[in-house]
């Protein structure tokens, strides 16, 4: 399923020339490959970087680079970057405001941020209940608190839901497409 979502989230990236992307709290470094295949050059931030660089070494990724950073406190000049990658990211910071702005910040004008988050509907908690899974407690926000969010800053230009044949009512999570004005 993790696989699916992102495949879903990058259907969303635009077409066309070399991108340089922001791929914010980067994680484990799933999307690196994928960046590197697109000839994107990417940089992945976040806290903890060992599990990352694992995966740049491993398949010898040129164009591929870390910065080990608080999502809150880029370390990068202005305008930066054409894409910005955020997957199940957003939920986790407490106050949404520094990192949005930080993530506007850095983004060229014209330049996108993609977003996942989970729905945190009935829906998945039920599944979570079935599962014997807690939510975690560094979810502080529900996709639909993010997209109202992210609307403060982005001009959101896309929204849709994972897996895409169900309703938005009962979908596992939210992704969106929004752009700097």
């Amino acid at each position: 399923m993790n696989w699916a979502k992102l495949a879903s989230l990058w259907s969303m990236v635009p077409p066309g020339r070399d991108l340089k992307v922001l791929d914010f709290a980067c994680g484990n470094g799933v999307m690196f490959p994928t960046w590197e295949a697109q000839g994107a050059m990417a940089v992945g931030i976040d806290l903890h970087v060992t599990a990352a660089d694992r995966v740049r070494q491993h398949f010898h990724l040129k164009k591929v680079h870390l910065a080990q950073a608080e999502g809150g406190l880029l370390p990068f000049p202005g305008e930066s970057f054409d894409l910005a990658f955020a997957a199940s990211t957003l939920e986790h910071f407490p106050g949404l405001k520094s990192p949005l702005e930080e993530i506007r910040r850095v983004l060229r004008r014209g330049g996108q941020m993609l977003f996942l988050c989970p729905n945190e509907n009935r829906f998945y908690n039920w599944g979570r209940r079935i599962a014997g899974y807690e939510k975690p407690a560094d979810h502080y926000h529900s996709a639909d608190e993010v997209l109202t969010m992210v609307k403060s800053f982005f001009q959101v230009e896309e929204v849709s839901c994972f897996p895409s044949w169900v309703p938005s009512l009962i979908s596992i999570y939210k992704m969106g497409r929004a752009v700097k004005r």
